[in-house]
């Protein structure tokens, strides 16, 4: 009848849209996860850099002391 062909109609379409959410929601999952990592690993090679520093600052205090 057409009232089963609408159904199945309308069910297919709500089929298509919710695996179009679930495939949004995973990739917007997957680029916040990629983001976390990017900055953790900016924020680590900020810390290096840092540590870096200091250590040749404390080498050049020595050096300059031990002169």
């Amino acid at each position: 009848s057409a009232y089963s062909l609408l159904l199945q109609s309308y069910n297919a379409r709500e089929t298509v849209i919710n695996d179009q959410n679930k495939k949004a929601a995973i990739k917007q999952q997957f680029k916040a996860e990629f983001e976390l990592k990017e900055n953790l690993l900016k924020l680590k090679e900020q810390k290096d850099k840092a540590i870096a520093a200091a250590e040749k600052k404390r080498q050049k205090i020595i050096l300059y002391f031990s002169i």
